[in-house]
């Protein structure tokens, strides 16, 4: 149901919450055990958790599946898909040694389940873990995670000569990240550079942004804050391309992204850019305009759509009053969701200096009546 192939989650989570409704009225409980964790997952992913290095939310809890299935041997394929995805959100979240366990949850439960996709999503993310936790591991784990590293890049080098369009970020990318641990500098930034074309050329946005991103850290790491900087905003954008909102905000508490970043909007910048907003946020506006009949609820609506699609912490809506702009409502994110407030204030700098997003446009009663 995780799409692999970078699909935008938003639709992802759709059909998986479409697939989760079937499943549940069929009773196929094995399929509900499958969807569940993986819709989570979407879930912490689009920043809909109240936090985001943990699956939890109102609707699912970590700990009570996982006795769930580990109580039943026969939900072993469930199972292994859910370690997988809790490997992924850890790693996402920068837990590397919570990732690292997971990863031999998933490990044992693969050995019973050969030739499924999932082993390469198991190694790809599993090889990432390992090379960031790498200098913070003892010695002895270090020969491990670097032998391990090792076998993955050859497993995914040899899928690689089959399938490139599949295989090439991948393999590009664990290949750069051992060579950063070596030391091989010039290696290691001819390999992130292959992983980022790779995967754009091949609709991998999420594999983009981790190749945008651990490229920012290679670099800063090296001390090339100029260069880091705009590999982090790289990366920023791939994810917001990608939904990955619950992400790209956790990029945004990076100060130098938030400082360096040229997607930020400044106190003169009216609007957002056009390339933020794709064709379903368009739909979803429309049909918010032509269903909402209370002024106060669509202005709410509208607010939560743009914010949601712009990736912004917050927005302001601006209605000229005349030839004065003054603020109509306030929309801000917290612990997963759109707050909107209705106020009518002034625009000061002070008010601006800190929006991510601004939609403006005239009061419907101060039109010109002709």
């Amino acid at each position: 149901m995780i799409s692999n192939t970078g699909d935008p989650l938003g639709e992802v989570q759709r059909e998986a919450e479409n697939g989760l409704e079937f499943a549940r009225e069929a009773k196929f409980g094995y399929v509900v055990d499958i969807i569940v964790g993986q819709l989570s997952f979407i879930r912490t992913l689009r920043g809909l958790t109240p936090i985001f290095s943990s699956l939890n939310c109102p609707e699912f809890d970590e700990i009570r599946l996982e006795q769930h299935l580990e109580a039943d041997p026969r939900l072993v394929f469930a199972t292994c898909w859910y370690w997988i995805r809790k490997l992924q959100a850890r790693f996402f979240a920068g837990g590397y040694l919570s990732a690292l366990f997971a990863a031999s949850k998933a490990e044992t439960l693969l050995q019973r389940l050969p030739g499924h996709f999932e082993i390469a999503e198991y190694l790809f993310y599993g090889a990432l873990a390992r090379a960031a936790h790498y200098h913070a591991a003892s010695a002895d784990e270090q020969v491990r995670h670097l032998d391990a590293l090792r076998a993955c890049c050859k497993q995914l080098d040899a899928w690689e000569q089959n399938c490139p369009e599949n295989f090439g970020n991948r393999a590009a990318l664990v290949g750069a990240e051992i060579a950063r641990i070596e030391g091989r500098e010039l290696s290691a930034q001819r390999f992130y550079e292959k992983a980022i074309r790779s995967a754009r050329e091949n609709g991998f946005a999420q594999n983009e942004g981790i190749a945008n991103e651990l490229a920012a850290k290679f670099y800063l790491a090296s001390g090339f804050e100029t260069s880091g900087y705009a590999y982090l905003s790289n990366a920023r954008d791939c994810y917001l391309r990608w939904g990955a909102l619950g992400k790209v905000w956790r990029l945004d508490q990076c100060p130098g992204l938030r400082e360096e970043s040229p997607h930020r909007m400044s106190s003169t910048t009216i609007g957002t850019r056009v390339d933020q907003l794709d064709l379903g946020a368009v739909i979803k506006a429309s049909q918010a305009v032509s269903s909402e009949i209370m002024l106060g609820k669509l202005i709410e609506t509208l607010m939560q759509v743009a914010i949601e699609h712009a990736g912004a912490h917050r927005g302001l809506l601006i209605l000229l009053w005349g030839d004065e702009p003054r603020i109509e409502a306030e929309a801000t994110t917290g612990l997963g969701k759109v707050e909107v407030t209705l106020r009518r204030a002034a625009v000061t700098p002070s008010e601006t200096s800190r929006v991510g997003i601004s939609l403006c446009g005239s009061d419907p009663g101060e039109r010109d009546p002709r």
